[in-house]
């Protein structure tokens, strides 16, 4: 298995977190956005490693409940959009079939034109669910197993000027 290393220069420990965070266990938006950049790049079999370049040696422990934490958010707020996604598209699909069956049953108590205007309607639902089921469901799903697979990370430093 491949591992993909992802390095962090440190010169101060401090800056890696969100000082305004009351318990100090969030990471700064600079290093969020850095994170997610390499998040959404990677394959799902790869191994992952964090490196922290340093001065000095830095609170391991520290970072890597952070990181726990940050991975963790992430992972439930892709659920969340997950099921949201399941939901729309499964209501999509619900509300396109019952007008489509609604145009076509009451075809000859409707004009023509509010029977097909009824059936388009329909259509466009089930062709958006049929989006969500083709493009934004296994997109979701492909970025919980990235976002698995970066939960296992394993996390080192190293001191700045040593090999």
């Amino acid at each position: 298995m491949n591992t993909f290393c992802i390095p962090i220069k440190v010169t101060d420990e401090d800056a890696l977190y969100d000082p305004f965070y009351p318990t100090g266990l969030s990471f700064s938006g600079e290093l969020v956005a850095y994170l997610e950049d390499y998040i959404m790049d990677r394959k799902p079999g790869e191994g992952i490693m964090i490196e922290l370049q340093a001065e000095q040696e830095p609170d391991i422990e520290r970072f890597r409940n952070t990181y726990d934490k940050y991975i963790e958010k992430l992972i439930r707020r892709n659920k969340k959009e997950i099921h949201f996604s399941d939901f729309r598209a499964f209501a999509s699909l619900i509300l396109g079939a019952i007008f489509i069956m609604i145009g076509y049953t009451f075809a000859d108590r409707f004009d023509t034109v509010t029977a097909e205007v009824i059936s388009a309607v329909g259509s466009f639902a089930m062709w958006a669910a049929i989006a969500l089921f083709i493009e934004t469901i296994p997109t979701l799903r492909y970025k919980d197993r990235v976002l698995k697979c970066f939960s296992k990370a394993e996390i080192r430093y190293r001191i700045l000027g040593e090999k």
